[in-house]
């Protein structure tokens, strides 16, 4: 398993599925591509690559192993094309995962002929799925696999206007790796139109090149001691339990793993209809949703949720029970079942060199 070492859902998903293969009896090593970065790097220059494949490559031959999957096709298809020619027959079958930007903000059409190389593609939503096929010019569309959460890891939250709460102020929480992509500065710009006409807080969890623009905007517009600055978690679980509404302002989402998550710790999520997510959740049942750039409206939403007790209720049982059908058991069974045909047709298990 291949993944970007850092925060971002790609490599979430990566490392949670290679735990949740090896419950199952399967062996699976994790290749993280390089030191911890808060920022995904899908460029990189030629010794970077290099190096990755020759660690790749050991692991590979050390290990005999039967597929290679990875997480982002930039630049791992890339290094997948050179290593497939120097492994010749004994290379391993390889799956490739779509996520996020490797769809909406493809390289050059050069580039693209690498992922001839790749012999499985999967992605996490149907949207993106022909997306892909069309943008990428794959010859067949990737098979759907959606992200999944693990229920247990995400407690059930309380309601601010529970007993239970103690009184407190209503929370906003927003989960992501603070690319531009995401449009944190929608979510301040939510958050300050919020807070003109109620008590509340926010809460921003996570950590990228964003971050300090976002910190920075809300300074200026006065609300900074409304605002926990919490960086990159470990335990986001046991923070979404103390939070009531994820706020998400994305311009792309291939699925958006934050609202997934959020969604089975029983909060209600207000954000864009945008791509998978628009998949995921559904406006006015399972999530409240609003046009992309439209921040007034993001406002309006949350407005409307702390105001509206029996909305937000129904919200909330509803994200949770959506949540629950995007089980680990689900996923796994799905990656198996792309894994098992892929290499009976390719007549593995092929020879260890």
């Amino acid at each position: 398993m291949l993944c970007h070492p850092g925060p971002g859902g790609s490599s979430r998903i990566a490392s949670r599925l290679a735990d949740a293969l090896e419950h199952r009896g399967h062996e699976v090593s994790v290749v993280p591509a390089g030191p911890w970065r808060s920022a995904l790097e899908p460029t990189w220059d030629s010794w970077r690559l290099a190096q990755l494949e020759h660690r790749l490559e050991s692991a590979v031959r050390d290990s005999g192993a039967e597929v290679l999957h990875y997480h982002y096709a930039w630049p791992f298809a890339l290094l997948v094309r050179r290593l497939k020619r120097r492994l010749g027959s004994a290379a391993p079958l390889v799956v490739g995962t779509l996520h996020g930007t490797d769809v909406t903000h493809p390289p050059d059409p050069a580039a693209l002929a690498a992922l001839r190389d790749t012999d499985v593609w999967t992605t996490v939503s149907e949207p993106y799925a022909a997306l892909a096929q069309d943008r990428l010019q794959l010859e067949r569309r990737p098979t759907v696999v959606p992200n999944f959460v693990d229920t247990a890891q995400f407690p059930r939250s309380v309601d601010f206007a529970d007993p239970g709460a103690g009184g407190r102020r209503p929370r906003l929480v927003h989960v992501s790796n603070f690319r531009p992509v995401k449009d944190p500065q929608g979510v301040a710009e939510v958050f300050v139109s919020v807070r003109e006409q109620r008590e509340a807080e926010l809460w921003l969890i996570g950590d990228g090149p964003e971050l300090p623009g976002v910190v920075a905007a809300l300074r200026r517009a006065g609300v900074e001691r409304d605002v926990r600055v919490l960086g990159y978690r470990s335990d986001v679980g046991q923070l979404l339990a103390q939070c009531d509404v994820l706020v998400m302002s994305s311009l792309e989402e291939s699925f958006c793993l934050a609202a997934l998550e959020a969604m089975a710790a029983g909060l209600a999520v207000v954000g864009t209809a945008v791509g998978g997510f628009a998949d995921l959740a559904e406006h006015g049942r399972s999530a409240l949703l609003h046009a992309v750039g439209d921040h007034a409206a993001g406002a309006r939403l949350v407005g409307r949720l702390l105001t509206d007790r029996g909305l937000r209720l129904g919200l909330r049982d509803a994200a949770a029970e959506r949540a629950a059908a995007f089980s680990v058991t689900a996923a796994v069974e799905g990656y198996e079942s792309v894994y098992s045909p892929a290499l009976a047709s390719a007549g593995v298990r092929r020879a260890t060199p």
